[in-house]
């Protein structure tokens, strides 16, 4: 009878740790859990600043190929005026000029945000992780 009560101790022993065990198992399944739906949210919210920034991104290569197009139409204007009537030559250069030099630094300018934006959002993403 003795041998049978130290076997049943045992049993309950052994079963006490497996049912800690089991606990600390549930316990770290439920912070997994919750670190992978943080990580989920993380992601969607990253796919999404993504896509609105490709969006940008082709917005302003849209803008700077049209404003390249409206730059070399307004080049050969004043070339055609130059060719036409050599005493007006220095006035519309210096009319026609300053509105593609304008032009080029807008798009110089834009550009440059565009890589400080880019620059800014990448250390963003790479802050988040």
């Amino acid at each position: 009878m003795s041998l049978y009560k130290t076997e049943v101790d045992k049993m309950k022993a052994e079963m006490g740790k497996q049912q800690k065990y089991t606990a600390e198992l549930k316990k770290k399944c439920g912070q997994n859990d919750i670190t992978i739906y943080q990580l989920l949210e993380d992601k969607t919210k990253l796919v999404q600043e993504v896509s609105t920034l490709s969006k940008q991104k082709e917005q302003l290569a849209n803008l700077c190929r049209a404003l390249q197009a409206q730059n070399k139409s307004a080049s050969p204007q004043p070339a055609a005026a130059d060719v036409s009537t050599p005493s007006t030559t220095s006035s519309n250069t210096s009319e026609s000029n300053p509105t593609p030099s304008n032009s080029e630094s807008n798009s110089a300018e834009q550009s440059e945000k565009n890589q400080k934006s880019e620059k800014s959002s990448g250390d963003d993403v790479k802050e988040e992780k």
